[in-house]
This record gives structure tokens, sequence and C-alpha cells, in this order.
């Protein structure tokens, strides 16, 4: 069972014992050992928290819908493509960081090569490519080191 899975089941345990509470004889240590299980949960979903930034996650989940949400063009009405969405956003999950990085690559080595064209400055067999992996490592530094001190 996952840290998250007995997060949940200990929230719908403390409900049961809130109100098996109001049939308690001695209310007052009952209530008080339900807080203590309160207490605890808290402190552990705060660890998980600051250990594991399960927060940023979230919000990369949350940006990713609401990419696909103003894709789709949701709140004009638009449907909900909702199978489709869940699809991409596991395929998304799924892909190792390796095979992003070399698809962002490719799709900046595309730009660049196409702005040099429009510019007509592009020397067809002689001209080298910024160091995009430089910059895009540094990039996820820089996302990184924010995420850090932002939690």
């Amino acid at each position: 069972m996952t840290p998250y899975q007995t997060i949940e089941n200990l929230k719908k345990e403390v409900a049961n014992l809130k109100y098996e509470l109001k049939y308690s004889k001695n209310k007052q240590k009952d209530a008080k050992r339900i807080n203590t299980i309160i207490t605890v949960l808290n402190e552990f979903d705060d660890m998980l928290l600051h250990k594991y930034k399960t927060d940023a996650v979230n919000r990369l989940i949350y940006g990713l819908i609401l990419e696909y949400y103003k894709r789709y063009n949701v709140g004009s009405g638009g449907e909900i493509p909702l199978y489709k969405m869940i699809d991409e956003i596991d395929n998304t999950l799924a892909y190792d960081a390796e095979y992003k990085k070399l698809e962002i690559i490719s799709q900046l080595k595309t730009n660049y090569i196409s702005n040099l064209i429009k510019k007509n400055e592009i020397e067809l067999w002689n001209f080298e490519y910024p160091d995009f992996e430089f910059m895009l490592s540094d990039l996820l530094t820089q996302f990184k080191t924010t995420l850090k001190w932002n939690l």
C-alpha cells in the first residue's frame, strides 16, 4: 500500500470514528484519541508534501489538464474529451525524461532552422546549433530550485 493510500484509508477511518463518537460512553477520551490520530495524519501528510514535493506533481498535472481544457475550448462550451485527455496525460507521465528531452531538442532545432530560413541567414552546409541540451538542463535546474524553495 502506498503512503497516499494509507492517508486516504486513515481519513476514512477518522470519519468513521467521528460518527461513532456520538454513541461513545466516554466522549472526552474518544475525542482525544481521534484528535491524536488527526494530528498524526496531518503530520504524515505534511512530511510527504515536504519530502516528496507531492504538491509540485499535483500542480504539473493540473497544468496539463488546464492546457488540454484550453486546447479543446472547454471554457467556451467545447466538449470535454475526457478519455483522450486522460490518455494524453498518462502518456505524458509514462515516457521517460530522456525521450522528452530529445523531443524538445528536436523541436528547438526545427524552430532554429525555420527562423534562419525566414531571415535568409542559413548556409546549408556550414551552421551549428546552439547547445540546446545545456540550455534545457539549466532551465530544468532553475525550475527545480524554484520548486524547492517555494514549497
